[in-house]
């Protein structure tokens, strides 16, 4: 595949994951480390210690704080990310049966407004966000928005997840790992 193909895909660079980097390695480790045989996962992620329990409670707040930040990063404004869950009417549907709500449309807009509100505390304004006068809308403009930010999450963001994401206390003892599972070499 040539370079040019890539850069044609609506992916994020990597200069704008990697402001987001800590956040988003702390959410995935937990999300997806919930087995010894996803540890050349975690130690990718340098991570060495037990995997993570699957916790049903923490598991759909974890994605909905993921889903926001990669909202944000896409440059996608709030009434776009309200649009873009709707289009998801199996989810709606389960959740309306399950919680008697769209649950997770709930609280990926509560984690996106948390985010945004965390940027206005920081910058004072919406100026250069997706829900600004002035959206990004270039590559260039995206990346001084995520670099602000980055800034404000940094400073002002607080995740609802308690104890936060990759927490110690959230993994299952050392002593589960299986024996037949011999360590990497």
């Amino acid at each position: 595949m040539n370079y040019i193909y890539v850069k044609q895909l609506p992916i994020l660079s990597p200069q704008l994951i990697q402001q987001h980097q800590a956040l988003l390695n702390t959410l995935l480790l937990e999300l997806v480390y919930t087995a010894w045989d996803m540890k050349s996962f975690a130690e990718d992620l340098l991570y060495r210690g037990p995997p993570f329990r699957w916790c049903e409670a923490r598991r759909p707040r974890m994605r909905a704080e993921l889903d926001a930040l990669l909202f944000h990063l896409y440059g996608i404004s709030r009434n776009e990310a309200d649009y873009i869950i709707e289009t998801f009417p199996i989810v709606k549907r389960k959740d309306e049966q399950a919680h008697g709500e769209f649950r997770t449309k709930r609280l990926i807009l509560d984690r996106y407004d948390t985010m945004t509100n965390a940027f206005v505390v920081t910058h004072g304004s919406l100026s250069g966000t997706p829900n600004g006068s002035n959206p990004p809308l270039d590559l260039q403009s995206l990346e001084t928005y995520s670099r602000r930010l980055a800034e404000a999450l940094a400073a002002n963001y607080h995740t609802n997840l308690d104890p936060p994401p990759a927490h110690p206390s959230q993994t299952h003892p050392s002593s589960t790992r299986p024996s037949w599972n011999s360590p990497r070499g």
